[in-house]
């Protein structure tokens, strides 16, 4: 291991990220975000939609808002949320640079760590391809057969 500190250790910006993820740490919020990913939505819609009560949803959109993941637009009286894309672009960005599959996965890490050297989608889609093939060659009969999305092999 080389002699200087990982630039994660001093990075501002992982606290954010702690209490980002912390905020969805919840299925419900974690549902709340992937609905609204197709656009704005009324808390009525969040409701009907995930069927849960008015309360819980109300809980979880303020707990997602005061996180920085949702913007509120009133309407009269209806109460509309939408994603806020900066702030998701911000927590992605923090991800992305010291836990992004490709960053992690790349050889040699322990000198490397929390550089910023992303592999290519590419290479990172074989080393995925190839690490379900041998799950499918396997044959574990907890595994469904392998079908592929978008090109790379699922379970």
């Amino acid at each position: 291991m080389s002699g200087t500190e990982p630039k994660c250790k001093d990075d501002k910006r992982i606290p954010e990220l702690a209490e980002a993820l912390k905020a969805l740490a919840e299925p419900n919020r974690l549902r709340i975000m992937c609905f609204l990913s197709k656009g704005e939505r009324c808390v009525c819609d969040i409701e009907t939609e995930l069927c849960i009560s008015q309360q819980l949803t109300s809980h979880h959109v303020n707990v997602l808002k005061e996180a920085g993941f949702l913007k509120l637009r009133k309407e009269g009286t209806r109460y509309n949320y939408s994603i806020d894309l900066d702030f998701l672009k911000r927590v992605n960005d923090i991800f992305e640079e010291y836990l992004d599959y490709g960053n992690v996965a790349r050889d040699n890490r322990r000198s490397k760590a929390c550089e910023r050297n992303p592999m290519r989608d590419e290479e990172v889609k074989r080393i995925v391809r190839e690490g379900y093939a041998k799950v499918a060659q396997q044959g574990s009969s907890c595994c469904e057969p392998v079908s592929s999305c978008c090109g790379i092999p699922t379970l």
